[in-house]
């Protein structure tokens, strides 16, 4: 059974049959394929960024990786709300010696992490065959797309919205972000449920089984999958034929489901509290609420349009104010540009009640485009339907007040969709290259802190020096004793010598306010409801720390740092990042100050 109509299907053909030919072609499923990886594909040379790091560190066997594994399950986590494991990881150099210790940042995702554990057992330094596996996974996932799509649309429309998912630009970073690769699993989960539900919604017992088992495999896979369940709830209302007592029977084996999955997430410790970066809506409901009005507007702009949803992060609160309104107005006439083909047409309603729910547990993050995945599923199906009602030549309607906005929305929104999102797919490809600084400046700390504490004063981002430490693990190159990190991210850096072992960082307008992925950082591992208070202290073995004043909204503005022996000694070496790299930096004398140059961090361009 599909849901367009033949007559649909005639009007669809007879305005684009170039179109209409090649969504018919019996290899239409593979040239999906071919598009969508070969647009991603510049992703197989970028080497590893970021988290891939992480994971390189702890699937391996170098001392501290095992507990690490524990407390970062896997890699999918931050934290554990474990003080103890908190304290380690500051004293080792893991987490920020700002963390609130009882933060919780964990998930659960088995069947992702045993993709992870697959590609360390065999290729554990092969960053191209990482990326290579992750793409795979698209691959199968727009296989499996375009079969649920065809299936529920019929070979015309539902090609279009294959299509277009096909060529969605919110694909290109987690196809290319190994460690992202759950998404890419939970979501082809995703499309077999929703697949599998319109087939036993048909009449095949042996789907109605398959359905609820490809969920839990997906929850198991990501939470994000969980966002499924909007499109089963809107299958129930505008598509599903049967009786309503039936229909609503349909859906509680997915309430089952997700009652189980809730119960083993929180009974193995896994979740979110005490972070503003996520929020956990079961633990936290009124503050996910709040984050929903801005979030929601910031993810659905992304999804159709620009700028990114991740946009929002990352610039200052006058501009993200101004993004939200703006995302707000997009919204509102979206709606409105959306209304006279949702009043007529039930398919439409379907993909984007589907869509908006979707949307709904993603906002437990903070906005980006590479949370999309699953909201995209709807976004495709429901601009294939928009181009079917208003892309032909045919006049179904008087073209006047909202039929002219919305045959203009649409016709907007498939040029961007058809034209600009897939040449928008290579430089979010290897959007990573970034970072590629990092990578590079794990050599400049070499012999000279061999066996000593090198100590940073400053940092372009939080991922820095602890990836330094966990890359010179695994490589088993030579390595300082300790790393100590002070400071992160660009903010303008004065250090004061107050005495032969103590210095005291003056971070401008506070730690970490700077629009930044550093931003986030101090968002991820402490919330603005647990700041630190002046006079608190944190103590590391031969480095105690004292905040001496914060900022209004809590932030680290003055912090003293007392060091075990005289600063001058051979013990340490004091690095700072300038020019895009970690230099050397000499020290004020005692009673001096000395400002720092601002840590950015700019981006190269360099294929692996």
């Amino acid at each position: 059974m599909t849901v367009e109509t033949g007559t649909d299907q005639q009007r669809a053909a007879a305005a684009t049959p170039r179109l209409a030919r090649l969504l018919e072609h019996p290899r239409f499923s593979w040239i999906v394929v071919a598009l969508g990886v070969g647009l991603t594909a510049p992703s197989l040379f970028i080497g590893f960024h970021l988290d891939d790091f992480i994971g390189r560190f702890i699937f391996s066997d170098v001392p501290g990786a095992a507990r690490l594994y524990r407390i970062y399950s896997g890699g999918y986590g931050a934290a554990n709300g474990n003080p103890v494991d908190a304290a380690w990881m500051m004293e080792e150099g893991f987490a920020p010696w700002w963390m609130d210790p009882e933060v919780l940042l964990s998930f659960y995702r088995p069947l992702s992490l045993a993709t992870h554990l697959f590609d360390a057992a065999l290729w554990p330094h092969s960053a191209f065959l990482w990326h290579l596996h992750s793409s795979l996974w698209f691959a199968l996932l727009l296989l499996c797309a375009t079969r649920m799509y065809r299936s529920l649309q019929g070979p015309l429309i539902g090609g279009l919205a294959a299509l277009l998912f096909a060529l969605d630009h919110t694909h290109a970073l987690p196809v290319a972000f190994a460690t992202n690769r759950y998404a890419l699993i939970a979501t082809t989960l995703c499309v077999l449920t929703l697949q599998q539900h319109h087939a036993s919604a048909d009449g095949s017992r042996r789907a109605a089984w398959i359905a609820p088992i490809c969920y839990g495999l997906g929850l198991f896979s990501g939470e994000s999958s969980a966002a499924i369940v909007g499109y089963l709830l809107c299958y129930a209302l505008f598509l599903d034929r049967r009786a309503l007592r039936t229909r609503v029977m349909s859906l509680l084996p997915y309430l089952v489901v997700t009652m189980v999955w809730r119960v083993v997430y929180t009974a193995l410790g896994h979740g979110a509290r005490g972070s503003d970066l996520y929020i956990d809506p079961a633990r936290e409901p009124a503050r996910f609420m709040l984050a929903l009005l801005e979030r929601a507007p910031s993810l659905l702009l992304g999804q159709w349009f620009l700028p990114p949803a991740e946009t929002f992060t990352i610039v200052d609160k006058t501009s993200a104010a101004l993004l939200v309104a703006f995302a707000w107005l997009f919204t509102v006439a979206f709606a409105i540009a959306l209304w006279p083909l949702l009043r007529r047409d039930k398919s439409a309603r379907f993909w984007a009640g589907g869509m908006v729910l979707s949307i709904l547990p993603m906002c437990s993050g903070e906005p980006n485009n590479r949370m999309l995945f699953v909201t995209s599923i709807g976004a495709a199906g429901l601009l294939a339907c928009w181009w079917n009602a208003y892309g032909s030549a045919v006049k179904s309607a008087a073209q006047r007040g909202l039929e002219r906005l919305s045959r203009g929305f649409a016709r907007a929104m498939m040029a961007f969709h058809l034209l600009v999102s897939p040449v928008l797919m290579p430089p979010n490809a290897v959007v990573m290259f970034f970072y590629t600084a990092l990578e590079r400046s794990f050599d400049d700390v070499g012999d000279e802190a061999v066996g000593r504490e090198a100590v940073f004063l400053t940092s372009p981002d939080y991922f820095a020096v602890r990836l330094m430490k966990m890359t010179k693990a695994v490589e088993h190159r030579p390595s300082p004793a300790r790393f100590r990190a002070l400071a992160y991210g660009p903010e303008q850096v004065t250090v004061e010598r107050a005495a032969d072992k103590t210095i005291i960082l003056t971070y401008a307008g506070g730690a970490m306010h700077e629009p930044a992925v550093t931003k986030q950082a101090l968002d991820l591992y402490r919330s603005i409801n647990r700041p630190m208070h002046v006079g608190q202290r944190v103590q590391l073995k031969g480095l105690a720390i004292e905040v001496l004043e914060l900022t209004e909204d809590g932030r680290p503005l003055r912090v003293r740092f007392d060091f075990e022996a005289p600063l001058d000694s051979h013990r340490y070496r004091f690095y700072h990042w300038v020019d895009n790299q970690f230099r050397e930096v000499e020290l004020p004398a005692v009673g001096e100050t000395k400002a720092l140059p601002r840590a950015t961090l700019e981006p190269e361009l360099v294929f692996r």
